[in-house]
């Protein structure tokens, strides 16, 4: 059970805030966990083991639009992701004695589409009723010891996705093994995705990359296929002409999206595209 907040935090400790509305489960969404507010306090689960205080704080994904990439890395992942929410594809797992656990790894350099592919998974990843924790900032022992317990005291079976955008925080060993326990452990929870996003690969644990029971996808982007910069300043960018898309889909056509994007933005500031041409050499690669 739950207590939620007037700012939208839902609190696993009941007893403590008697004022406050009472929620049987955490509803679906994006969250980033928080322990130990305020002064480490505890509740009890309904055996009356102590369970560590939690609460969970919603995160705005939504604020911006989505654009839809249509790539073939968009799609393999779409289909990796909804066969894990296939109910007869988990209760063939289940007899064949394989635990509901999927992991993906998607890395490459910065602004060819991998968290723009995670956001637009959110949406779906919310219809099929998960949590999902981003950028988490416990250990894997936190996580399989508070977090995931804290989710599923009253909803045992809960889909739980672990979203990381930054893995050079898990280069210590202590915490590399500790992850590879809660992916890959006898005692490894069940009904878990883990989805990395990085752009260097070996920022992942080596017996991570080579582990297909942890991480059965794992996929580089090196840049956006051919027309996706067009389509994505077309539908990002309808206040600019379509000279001024143009030039900025030329300029950047080989290059992540986040140059695309800053050519865009200074096109709004009001460059010339000289100007804009002179001010992206000074950030572009040299290669």
């Amino acid at each position: 059970m739950y207590v939620r907040d007037q700012e939208g935090v839902y609190f696993v400790h009941p007893k403590l805030y008697d004022s406050w509305p009472v929620v049987p489960k955490l509803p679906a969404g994006a969250y980033r966990a928080e322990a130990q507010r305020p002064g480490g306090l505890v509740s009890f689960s309904s055996n009356g083991e102590p369970v560590p205080y939690m609460a969970f704080v919603p995160l705005a994904l939504n604020d911006r639009p989505v654009y839809p990439l249509n790539t073939v890395e968009m799609y393999a992942v779409q289909r990796e992701v909804r066969a894990f929410f296939n109910k007869r594809i988990t209760q063939r797992l289940t007899r064949a004695g394989l635990k509901h656990r999927r992991g993906i790894i998607l890395y490459g350099p910065p602004g060819t589409g991998k968290t723009s592919i995670v956001r637009q998974l959110i949406p779906f990843l919310i219809e099929q009723d998960a949590v999902i924790i981003v950028d988490d900032c416990f250990s894997a022992y936190a996580l399989t010891s508070m977090v995931i317990p804290a989710i599923r005291e009253n909803d045992p079976e809960r889909p739980i996705v672990l979203v990381y955008d930054d893995l050079f925080r898990i280069n210590q060993p202590a915490t590399r093994d500790e992850l590879l326990r809660m992916l890959d452990g006898m005692d490894s929870p069940d009904h878990l995705l883990t989805i990395i996003c990085t752009d260097e690969f070996l920022a992942v644990y080596d017996h991570l990359r080579h582990r297909p029971s942890c991480f059965g996808m794992v996929w580089y982007l090196a840049r956006m296929p051919e027309g996706v910069h067009a389509r994505l300043a077309e539908q990002k960018y309808p206040m600019l002409s379509e000279a001024d898309r143009q030039f900025a889909v030329q300029l950047t056509r080989h290059l992540p999206i986040d140059y695309l994007e800053e050519a865009c933005t200074l096109f709004l500031m009001g460059y010339s595209p000289d100007e804009v041409s002179e001010r992206m050499q000074t950030i572009m690669p040299s290669d």
